[in-house]
């Protein structure tokens, strides 16, 4: 179920590439693993895979890059052995107890800093530090959820900002408001 090459793209993901091809998008931060957001077109540039991706991989030992079709022998088979220095090869995702990728510490508080809109799409954000990134934005930055529930941990800034409406007028002068469609990401009828 980890194969990558199986899984294809939603309109969600494909609404982040729309973002990105209209100059609209600065950052996409995601927590899945399946590089759906790469196979839809995000520019790597854009992208920030805070537990890593299946899309590659690495020896332990050496670090060599290995392709991720590896991970995954035919029936009976084996991982095979690093071609460089004959170490184990592993997917480029964070597990547990092991910190987040550099790119996440880097860029995370910066770019929630400057963000003018942030949308939060199809998470429980139950797992820190990724759940805390909504306490790094700014006063006046809005938020859009689209979710099936309000996450626990956006509860608080709920409360203590202005809903807005598709009619409402942002500006970066008043502080940032909160915008929500509440059910499945692909409903195209969510309210």
């Amino acid at each position: 179920s980890l194969k990558i090459g199986e899984a294809e793209p939603t309109p969600a993901h494909r609404f982040v590439r729309l973002l990105e091809e209209k100059g609209l998008l600065f950052r996409c931060y995601t927590q899945n693993i399946d590089a759906l957001e790469r196979k839809a077109g995000v520019s790597l540039d854009k992208l920030v895979e805070a537990h890593g991706t299946m899309a590659e991989g690495q020896c332990i030992k050496c670090r060599a890059p290995c392709q991720p079709d590896v991970f995954f022998p035919p029936e009976g088979g084996t991982v095979p052995p690093c071609q460089a220095c004959g170490g184990l090869l592993r997917p480029g995702i964070t597990l547990y107890g092991e910190p987040l990728p550099q790119r996440f510490r880097d860029n995370a508080t910066v770019d929630f800093k400057q963000a003018d809109l942030v949308i939060v799409m199809g998470t429980s954000l139950s797992v820190q530090p990724f759940a805390g990134l909504l306490g790094a934005i700014n006063h006046h930055c809005s938020v859009l959820l689209v979710n099936r529930e309000v996450p626990y941990v956006m509860r608080a800034l709920v409360r203590s900002r202005a809903m807005w409406s598709m009619t409402s007028r942002i500006t970066k002068r008043q502080p940032g408001k909160i915008g929500m469609l509440l059910g499945e990401c692909e409903d195209r009828k969510s309210t």
